[in-house]
């Protein structure tokens, strides 16, 4: 008679990768969801380094843990939100739909994402659609439509905008919109850390790395040879710096970029 060894624990399943299957929301009930969603947050902040692989594994697990076809961080330029990043599921045409949404222009209280910036919430349902095809807002291609959008927010201040797609509409619960509440304070708070990343300064990216290297306490020597530049450079760009942030010398302006969020 063979006998067999008691069974062995299942591994723990990673998050979801651009190849895995995405989970339909209607096979798990609103406490997996919630768990879900929670861990694609903890994975995606704890592993964030810089704006490019951390925008997309944010995309990627949220779309993963909610169930979605595609999703776009989308960040205020002015009077509009622009996508800033794109990602979406195989299957999905991602060419066409980076090319669709890159070409867009979000004005505030327009579609799911205009809301989300104007209210700074949730919200997973249009005010009215006729007013969204009126104003220009169109549908993302291959039969997808925004299910849900939330603000990444810093106090009352939105920093970013993530918008879900599908080809269907899911019903979303109160508890599930009050987690992704929670996910966009912590998205938020990130983001305000590193507004230099985001494009959220009036520095351009030499003018951020020459101050990041400034605050590290290097001479104007040390920074040109860290970025191979010439030291005349490096004092072109500081007093390019000095004049946007409206301050006379490098100590003044590694303060106030610091508290800006602009360096870290």
């Amino acid at each position: 008679m063979s006998s067999h060894g008691p069974p062995q624990p299942s591994a723990a399943p990673p998050g979801p990768s651009e190849t895995d299957p995405v989970r339909t929301p209607h096979a798990l009930d609103d406490g997996e969801l919630e768990l879900a969603v929670v861990l694609a947050v903890l994975r995606t902040l704890t592993a964030w380094e810089c704006f490019g692989e951390g925008s997309e594994r944010l995309l990627r697990e949220l779309a993963g843990a909610l169930g979605q076809m595609a999703a776009a961080l989308w960040l205020p330029q002015g009077e509009s939100l622009i996508a800033r990043a794109i990602w979406s599921m195989p299957g999905v045409d991602g060419g066409a739909l980076k090319h669709a949404l890159g070409g867009w222009r979000v004005p505030r209280g327009v579609g799911l994402a205009g809301r989300a910036w104007e209210l700074g919430e949730a919200v997973d349902r249009p005010v009215c659609a006729r007013a969204d095809a009126a104003s220009g807002q169109q549908l993302p291609p291959q039969g997808l439509g925004a299910t849900l959008a939330f603000p990444c927010a810093k106090s009352d201040e939105v920093l970013g905008v993530v918008e879900l797609y599908s080809s269907a509409r899911p019903e979303w619960s109160g508890h599930v919109m009050q987690v992704l509440a929670h996910a966009g304070a912590g998205f938020g708070a990130l983001f305000a850390r590193r507004r230099g990343e985001l494009s959220l300064t009036p520095l351009s990216l030499r003018e951020v790395e020459v101050l990041t290297l400034a605050a590290r306490g290097l001479s104007v020597c040390g920074i040109a040879e860290t970025l191979m530049i010439s030291p005349a450079t490096v004092k072109t760009h500081l007093e390019h710096i000095y004049r946007k942030l409206g301050v006379r010398d490098r100590t003044a302006a590694v303060a106030n970029a610091l508290r800006a969020g602009f360096i870290e």
